[in-house]
């Protein structure tokens, strides 16, 4: 009987839902119709052909682990070696950072400044920033 355990999948991975990083950027100057903080990553709407083909989805799941990544390497920081200047030279904050310029320009907004804020959505507790940049020009 325990030989036959070997060919059956095991899906005790499913189990646990792990902490969500959300990306948000603001602008500068802000107008009062523009809300403070805007969500930079929305998962794609499925279908049924998602199954064989779904560039969209891969699209949004590659950005998605670049936003993980950048939190995951901040909350390793054990020694607090990494301070705001170290970290906005590090690629994955660039990429990040990168993700929000494209989504303003995607959107056509016009701004003269941005900062970005991540958001963690832990399994249970309530969230907490994780990052708030300084603000960057949109140039």
């Amino acid at each position: 009987m325990n030989l036959l355990k070997i060919f059956i999948p095991s899906w005790r991975f499913f189990d646990r839902v792990g902490d969500r990083a959300n990306l948000y950027f603001s602008l500068h100057p802000k107008r009062k119709s523009d809300p403070d903080w805007v969500q930079v990553l929305n998962p794609p709407k499925r279908n049924a052909f998602n199954i064989f083909l779904n560039p969209e989805g891969n699209l949004y799941l590659a950005k998605q682990a670049l936003v993980e990544r950048l939190v995951r390497e901040i909350s390793e920081d054990k020694e607090n070696v990494m301070t705001a200047e170290f970290i906005e030279h590090q690629v994955s904050f660039q990429l990040v950072k990168n993700l929000v310029l494209a989504k303003i320009s995607e959107e056509k907004i016009l701004a003269h400044s941005f900062r970005f804020m991540i958001e963690v959505t832990p399994e249970q507790g309530k969230p907490y920033q994780a990052l708030v940049s300084e603000e960057y020009g949109c140039n």
